[in-house]
């Protein structure tokens, strides 16, 4: 008779932290998970914002840590978002591909509703327009670095970053809105 052979097996770990696979936990922190919050603040605070700023929505973008610092004034934090907002749709109408998403090929339509058309030429047109007078005085490149590109608005240069978030602010009619709700 042959003589059995006694398998051998990894022996199971007791009051160890388990991954969701099944697998002990390497991590040291497996107790304290942090809220998410929390690290987007540290974060922030890493960046130059003050901690008593750090929790404020306003921090998050280069355009907001500049308003925070005082350098620049609330209608700019405005008028970044619209142009974000307006780049994302002339982007979107052209059918610029996003680079932080990955979408698989698809097919042309050929049938194309007008009302896409319509949307696409015109947020195409005022997407050309703003650049066009940004462009005009030179600014283009900063606004643009600053506000897409979510770069310091100190290294772009805050100077650049004023007149053409000003700029911006006048065409879509925000600096007078907000002087109006200031006056009330």
């Amino acid at each position: 008779m042959a003589k059995k052979r006694k398998r051998r097996t990894k022996r199971e770990l007791e009051g160890v932290e388990r991954e969701p696979n099944g697998r002990p936990a390497r991590s040291r922190n497996t107790q304290k998970r942090d809220d998410p919050r929390k690290v987007a603040i540290w974060a922030r605070i890493r960046h130059g914002v003050r901690p008593i700023d750090a929790d404020q929505p306003e921090a998050g973008d280069a355009v907001g840590r500049a308003y925070l610092a005082g350098k620049l004034k609330i209608y700019h934090v405005d008028a970044a978002k619209r142009y974000r907002e307006i780049h994302n749709s002339a982007m979107s109408a052209i059918q610029a591909s996003d680079p932080l998403t990955v979408k698989e090929g698809s097919t042309a339509n050929p049938d194309i509703p007008e009302e896409y058309i319509t949307w696409a030429i015109q947020a195409t047109a005022t997407w050309r327009v703003i650049q066009d007078r940004l462009k005009a005085i030179g600014v283009e490149t900063a606004v643009f670095r600053c506000t897409i590109q979510d770069q310091d608005a100190e290294l772009v240069g805050i100077n650049a970053v004023d007149h053409g978030l000003a700029i911006v602010a006048d065409y879509l009619g925000i600096k007078t809105v907000r002087q109006n709700v200031a006056k009330k």
